[in-house]
């Protein structure tokens, strides 16, 4: 029968509530919850912690890229600064009096000692291109024609930078400061002097910048070639960064993602030259830049475990306490449930020792009521059967004092189902319980005395009964006067002319049913035989009895000997 208890938001079963579930949810050991409630707790600040870490990473990153910003503009200054520096001398040599009085060897020796103390190579060339100077090679050497142009200083009277290209006489790449050198007379530009400049300038230049040691810079001229690196110059000189330009554009500084030659991807900060147009690019990996992060975040997810790791050992030391104490209730509940008395309990939780010192009230209370009413229903018990037993003995003196054998034989099947009766409520009172009896036992004993009652010396009894099936007091009433009905029968019908032999069984089946049998080896029942078109008294009272206990009634007609099959539910 299905109970119910009320809640806030509806109804569920009471069952459930005992099994400590509510509806929709799934039962969890303690040391779950309790580490569950660890995480509760600890999750929200560690991601807080999670978040202020981030955000230090976040900003140690952004310091990074600023810095990176920062040092391909001083890199950009000292290369601007190095150009004007140049210039000047330059220009300044283009005032020389030897040049224009054409005294070239005596100007020879003045280049060769400023470009001494620069480190570099002076060039002097006319209009069309032919050397006239140059300070690589002794005065008088055979000179070629440049390899480079000069016509921008020429349409600019102005000095200006070339980009790289192979020198006529080094035969190495060098780039190259231009300015140009006007007449006395003419005004008009008649020489151009250039000093011829090795790469590795830009290199060394690059190199006395603060760099980090995980990074390296580089300058790449107007045409995408690169002109200088600090890492592997030689390797890379004249060979364009294809991926870096593309990704540059048409900008003028910023910051861009790229993967280099080497196949690692690379944050590049990038300005141009004010002086030439030059792209002065600042290379870090990413794996560094982003390894603050990184770093941060393994620390994070480390501390995050540690958190977990001592909060769950926490957890589960004081659940297994908490399981301690309530497997010490659950133990005191079982012990109230079989009717014993329990003493309070003395556990670490005062919650639970409330509860256990109310089950310890609940038991004594509770014995004190179960042995005033087991008293209550022995005695009633007692009672009945002794009152069945003067309604037998009335019956008993209605029979011999009624002429008509029918009547009389009316009168004995009625006092034979009440006598059923009575030794189900004599079995009650015998066995010390009111409420159920073992089924096996007691249809062994009824069907002993109903045989002995009946008196037939032709009839042999044979019972075979599992023992263990309990069974409710209401259904042992209605299986006993079932089984004396079928008994009854079998005695009168299946014994009339020759010796029978009758079997009651009642064993459980493999689903957990119950079979109780009744069967004998008399004539059987006829074919077609059908308890529900039956008129007998008897047959009434079994169809009825079956359906009142929710039973199936099993029948063989048309066989040699009646067979008769109750099949009930499982046991209580």
């Amino acid at each position: 029968m299905a109970i119910w208890s009320g809640n806030r938001t509806g109804v569920y079963p009471l069952t459930r509530l005992n099994s400590g579930e509510r509806p929709g949810t799934r039962a969890r050991p303690l040391v779950w919850r309790l580490f569950i409630l660890c995480g509760a707790v600890t999750l929200p600040l560690f991601a807080f912690v999670a978040l202020l870490l981030t955000q230090y990473a976040q900003s140690a990153r952004d310091h990074l890229q600023r810095a990176g910003q920062e040092a391909v503009r001083d890199i950009a200054d000292d290369l601007d600064r190095d150009i004007a520096s140049l210039k000047a001398v330059l220009e300044t040599l283009t005032f020389s009096t030897r040049i224009t009085a054409r005294d070239f060897a005596s100007f020879h020796m003045l280049a060769t000692v400023v470009a001494r103390n620069a480190d570099l190579s002076l060039v002097l060339s006319d209009r069309q291109g032919q050397q006239l100077v140059n300070t690589r090679v002794p005065y008088g050497s055979e000179l070629p024609l440049r390899t480079n142009s000069f016509e921008e200083a020429i349409r600019t009277r102005g000095p200006v930078v070339s980009d790289l290209f192979t020198g006529a006489v080094s035969k190495a790449p060098v780039y190259s400061l231009a300015a140009p050198v006007f007449g006395l007379q003419s005004g008009e530009v008649e020489y151009l002097l250039a000093f011829s400049i090795d790469p590795i300038r830009l290199r060394d230049l690059m190199r006395t910048s603060a760099l980090d040691p995980h990074a390296f810079a580089g300058v790449i001229d107007r045409n995408g070639r690169t002109m200088a690196r600090t890492a592997d110059h030689e390797k890379y000189l004249g060979t364009r960064p294809d991926a870096l330009l593309g990704a540059i554009g048409s900008q003028r500084e910023g910051q861009v993602r790229v993967t280099s030659r080497d196949g690692a991807p690379i944050l590049a900060s990038f300005t141009r030259m004010k002086s030439t147009g030059w792209i002065v690019a600042y290379g870090v990996p990413v794996s560094f830049v982003d390894e603050p992060m990184r770093r941060l975040m393994r620390q994070v997810f480390g501390m995050g475990l540690l958190t977990l790791a001592i909060g769950g050992a926490g957890g589960y030391f004081y659940a297994r306490r908490i399981v301690g104490a309530l497997s010490s209730l659950g133990h005191s509940a079982s012990e109230v449930g079989r009717g014993e008395i329990v003493q309070p309990l003395r556990t670490a939780v005062s919650e639970i020792n409330d509860v256990g010192a109310r089950l310890a009230r609940a038991s004594h209370d509770l014995r004190q009521t179960t042995e005033a009413k087991d008293a209550l229903l022995y005695e009633v018990n007692h009672r009945v059967k002794n009152s069945l037993a003067v309604v037998t003995s009335l019956l008993a003196m209605q029979m011999r004092q009624t002429p008509d054998d029918a009547s009389k034989r009316g009168l004995e099947d009625l006092r034979t189902r009440i006598d059923v009766m009575a030794s189900v409520h004599q079995r009650l009172y015998e066995s010390g319980r009111h409420d159920r009896l073992d089924l096996g036992q007691f249809l062994r004993e009824i069907a002993n005395d109903m045989t002995q009652a009946l008196g037939r010396s032709r009839t042999r009894l044979t019972t075979d009964c599992d023992h263990g099936i309990i069974v409710g007091v209401d259904r042992t009433t209605s299986l006993a006067l079932i089984v004396g009905e079928l008994l009854t029968n079998a005695i009168k019908h299946g014994a009339q002319d020759a010796a029978c032999e009758i079997t009651v069984t009642a064993k459980r089946m493999q689903d957990g049913r119950i079979a109780v049998t009744v069967s004998d080896d008399g004539p059987g029942l006829p074919a077609g035989f059908s308890v529900s078109v039956r008129s007998g008294m008897g047959m009434r009272i079994v169809s009825g009895l079956v359906r009142q206990i929710r039973g199936e009634l099993r029948t063989n007609p048309g066989e040699a000997g009646a067979r008769f099959e109750i099949i009930l539910e499982e046991a209580e």
